[in-house]
């Protein structure tokens, strides 16, 4: 698992759950309907492009084990920087941008308003050897 560090935090929402990645990390926000959708895998929700990219778009409901559902009325995607390039997960809403600091974090979580896990990018990249 990876250091926390201090500074920006993009929160989003996925199902009932509120998450937060590390803003640095990620290149972009995407329309839901740029997913071209792709039955190749049960932890891959489809593909998607980006300044001429196709990348690859994970279910983090599939991965997370979180329970299936409609997404939200905002879905958006997502798009991270990896090890191995782009990724992207779809998001069933984007929350807030908020500064954290060595303080807000404990037990995993970045605990400002509710407490919310940390995904890392690389977790989409240990998925994406997978598939």
């Amino acid at each position: 698992m990876q250091e926390f560090r201090s500074g920006q935090y993009l929160t989003f929402r996925i199902g009932r759950y509120d998450f937060a990645i590390y803003a640095a990390t990620v290149r972009g926000v995407l329309p839901v309907h740029q997913l071209d959708a792709a039955e190749e895998s049960p932890n891959l929700a489809g593909h998607a492009e980006m300044d001429g990219v196709r990348f690859p778009v994970f279910d983090l409901r599939a991965i997370l084990n979180l329970r299936r559902g409609l997404y939200g009325r905002n879905p958006s995607i997502v798009v991270v920087e990896t090890a191995e390039g782009l990724a992207g997960f779809v998001a069933d809403g984007i929350s807030d941008l908020v500064h954290a600091r060595q303080r807000d974090f404990r037990n995993g979580k970045l605990r400002i308003g509710r407490p919310r896990p940390i995904l890392h990018p690389e977790s989409l990249t240990l998925t994406a050897s997978t598939l």
